[in-house]
């Protein structure tokens, strides 16, 4: 860690020099358990992921940096190691959500470093490994949305929501459901209900559960519309009468 810290400047060097021991002390037990842990790749991660994430904390909460920091570098040690984060990564998802999450959205991080980071990073290896979902639309959707939440939680329980949005399909009822406990205001965020929608946001989420079919952005505006046959497939109607399929002539 001595040699690290010499390339590493700003809140993060002098977070590092005061918990030395510790933070040599957790890499060397890392070490032993991944053999394959590269000082150089993690010291790359330092540097260019985790100093402007100090940075950006150090600018609105100064006295968090050391915390923050200390739970950065624990999860980033973990991660690094099993290859979900650093220069060979599978998942640049978690690269990119860290990069921009947790510089945009400071305030959030440092109020609970191991809960946000740490549940940040697993949202991201889930969307990251489901086919078809989209775990970049998710980080700019959540991004945008945590600059007006008032806590951690309510910001992982609307990223539930968004997680649906963003191609986790099977998340859909538990979504839904998850709107009612949130705000109004940040239940309209994580729907993406246009601002023209002014229907109140409890007929929004009752049309939802209601119609699986149904997309956020329409919900609330079916008052009084109903499914009406217009039409049917099938049968024969001629001769007088209604067939159930059409007759046959036989000699």
């Amino acid at each position: 860690m001595a040699s690290m810290e010499g390339l590493i400047t700003g809140p993060l060097a002098e977070a590092l020099k005061g918990g030395r021991d510790r933070f040599n002390t957790r890499f060397a037990y890392a070490r032993r358990s991944n053999p394959a842990l590269d000082a150089d790749a993690f010291a790359d991660h330092l540097r260019s992921v985790v100093r402007p994430i100090a940075d950006a904390v150090f600018a609105v909460a100064p006295d968090r940096v050391s915390k923050t920091v200390e739970a950065l570098y624990d999860i980033s040690l973990d991660l690094v190691a099993s290859g979900f984060l650093g220069r060979e990564t599978k998942y640049p998802a978690l690269a990119l959500g860290w990069t921009r999450m947790f510089v945009a959205l400071p305030r959030l991080l440092s109020s609970d470093p191991p809960l946000f980071a740490g549940s940040v990073s697993n949202a991201l290896y889930n969307l990251s490994i489901t086919t078809g979902a989209r775990p970049t639309y998710w980080i700019d959707a959540m991004t945008a949305l945590g600059q007006g939440c008032p806590d951690v939680r309510a910001f992982l329980e609307a990223g539930k929501v968004v997680a649906w949005r963003s191609g986790m399909a099977h998340y859909r009822e538990g979504a839904i459901e998850t709107c009612r406990s949130l705000s109004e205001e940040l239940a309209r965020a994580a729907l993406l209900i246009p601002e023209s929608n002014t229907a109140p946001i409890s007929t929004i989420i009752d049309e939802l559960a209601a119609d699986p079919w149904l997309p956020p952005a329409v919900a609330g505006r079916q008052a009084g519309k109903r499914l009406r046959v217009v039409s049917a497939v099938g049968g024969f109607r001629g001769f007088g009468g209604f067939f159930p399929r059409p007759p046959e002539v036989v000699e």
